[in-house]
């Protein structure tokens, strides 16, 4: 979860409390963790992205779904998506990434990654547009 009543497994403390922070980004994320950079603004239940907004997670499955929200009245905004330091391409991106992009429509589950079997420990790095909220991570 990205919100903070629900947050886990932010790298390097657990979770952050609420409210608009700047993040260096670490080195060396531990497995199954997540950790931001740049401007980042955290409520109970979500994340919205800011100036130079990054997240990273070290993940080690098949497939990764983000549930993302745009702003209303910011038609088109985008999230880079880089898997293991490359920009996805259709043999790792999800059915919502085009050339390595995730183009928000609407308020719903967004499929990142695709690995189609080939699961193995990979580091996903996203990089937002300012104000787009973020929710929840789930895996297949």
């Amino acid at each position: 979860y990205l919100g903070s009543a629900r947050m886990a497994y932010f790298y390097p403390d657990g979770s952050i409390g609420n409210g608009k922070k700047i993040f260096t980004l670490p080195q060396n994320i531990s497995s199954d963790s997540f950790t931001f950079g740049g401007e980042w603004t955290t409520e109970d239940e979500y994340s919205t992205s800011g100036k130079n907004a990054v997240l990273e997670i070290n993940f080690s499955a098949n497939k990764v779904f983000l549930v993302m929200r745009p702003k209303e009245n910011l038609p088109d905004q985008k999230v880079k998506v880089l898997l293991d330091g490359k920009l996805v391409d259709e043999s790792s991106g999800g059915i919502d990434v085009k050339n390595g992009i995730v183009t928000l429509d609407s308020d719903r589950l967004y499929e990142l990654i695709d690995l189609h079997e080939n699961a193995g420990e990979h580091l996903l790095r996203l990089e937002f547009d300012p104000e787009i909220s973020i929710f929840a991570f789930t895996f297949g």
